[in-house]
């Protein structure tokens, strides 16, 4: 996924199919530029989008703190979201699908 919250373009040229991360790592100096961005874009305007460092990887190791709030595709995990430790995440290339159609041959 390219954007973030209100249409924040994080990783603007992220491809969901390329089997790679792209991370962006967002630092404690761009809070107050993103708060910015994100509060003029959810009161409707289109401005000039923030610009963020992306490193590409297929996999990811971090350590969270202890109590640290985390959340998956939009969803909490069931338990409540609280996580601490080493965490990986792995990227997969997309699958292929294949769509059947009823009186085709293959």
């Amino acid at each position: 996924v390219s954007e973030a919250g209100p249409r924040i373009p994080l990783a603007p040229k992220a491809d969901p199919c390329d089997g790679a991360l792209d991370v962006v790592p967002i630092r404690s100096g761009d809070a107050d530029h993103l708060r910015a961005y994100a509060e003029v874009r959810l009161a409707g305007a289109s401005p000039e989008p923030p610009t963020f460092e992306v490193r590409r990887a297929v996999e990811i190791a971090f350590e969270l703190p202890p109590g640290c709030p985390v959340h998956v595709d939009d969803e909490l995990p069931a338990d409540g979201g609280a996580a601490a430790g080493r965490e990986v995440i792995s990227a997969r290339p997309a699958a292929q699908v294949q769509v059947l159609l009823p009186g085709t041959t293959h």
